[in-house]
C-alpha cells in the first residue's frame, strides 16, 4: 500500500499544480503543454556532483536490451541509449544535459523543481532514506524505456515516439502485461479497470529530442 501511495501521490500533485519544465520554445506536443518555469543556469548544470555513488539504476548495468531499438529512428535510438547509459551511471548531471541539449522543453515533474536534476537526486534520496520504490526514479528511467514503445504524432505533425506502448491509444491486454513487474499488480489491475495508464513514460521526438520523462494521469 505504500508503494501505490506513492505513485498515486504524483495524481494528487496534478490536481493541484502543473508540469515544471525546462522551457525553450516548446511546439505543441504529444503530452498536454505545461506551464513555464525558469531554465537553469550553466553553472547549476554544471555544478550538479555527478555521477552519485549509487542510485536505483546502478544494479542494472548491463541488463539492458539492445534489440528494444529495433525499429527505432538511429536519433532516437542513440538518445534512449545515452540515457539509458547516464542512468545506470548515476549521472544526473550527464541526464539534464541530455534533456536541455533539444530545441523543445523538457517535462519531468508536477510543481516547480529547480531542475531536473536536482528532483531526480532528491527523488532517488527519498527512496535510500525512505526505502520508497515509486521513488526510485532512474530505475524506471531505464526499465520503462526497456519496454516496447508506441508512436503518436502531435497535433503539430511531429512523430513522438513513447514508452512504455501502453500510454497509447487502444490498448490492449499485451499492453497491461508489458508492465508487469515494474508495477504492483494491484496498480495495474486498477488502472486496466479505469482504462488509464498513469506510470512513468518518457517521450522522444523522431530527431531524437528527449522531451519527458513524467508520471501521472
Amino acid at each position: 500500500m505504500k508503494w501505490i501511495a506513492g505513485i498515486l501521490g504524483v495524481i494528487v500533485v496534478l490536481t493541484a499544480g502543473a508540469y515544471a519544465v525546462v522551457e525553450m520554445n516548446r511546439p505543441e506536443a504529444a503530452e498536454p503543454s505545461p506551464t513555464t518555469a525558469g531554465t537553469p543556469t550553466p553553472s547549476e548544470v554544471a555544478g550538479s556532483p555527478s555521477p552519485e555513488i549509487e542510485c536505483s539504476a546502478s544494479p542494472l548495468v548491463g541488463s539492458h536490451d539492445h534489440e528494444m531499438a529495433a525499429g527505432l529512428p538511429e536519433a532516437v535510438a542513440q538518445m534512449r541509449m545515452d540515457v539509458i547509459d547516464a542512468a545506470i551511471a548515476c549521472d544526473y548531471r550527464r541526464l539534464q544535459q541530455l534533456a536541455l541539449e533539444g530545441r523543445q522543453g523538457f517535462s519531468y515533474s508536477f510543481g516547480v523543481e529547480d531542475s531536473a536534476a536536482a528532483f531526480w537526486r532528491a527523488r532517488e534520496r527519498e527512496a535510500r532514506e525512505q526505502r520508497a520504490a515509486s521513488s526510485e526514479y532512474l530505475r524506471f528511467l531505464v526499465q520503462t524505456l526497456e519496454l516496447p514503445h508506441c508512436e503518436e504524432e502531435s497535433p503539430g505533425g511531429e512523430l513522438f515516439f513513447i514508452w512504455p506502448r501502453v500510454h497509447c491509444g487502444a490498448r490492449t491486454a499485451v499492453d497491461w502485461e508489458d508492465i508487469r513487474g515494474l508495477y504492483p499488480d494491484e496498480l495495474i489491475d486498477e488502472m486496466r479497470t479505469n482504462d488509464i495508464f498513469y506510470g512513468f513514460r518518457i517521450g522522444i521526438v523522431s530527431d531524437g529530442d528527449w522531451v519527458y520523462f513524467i508520471a501521472g494521469d
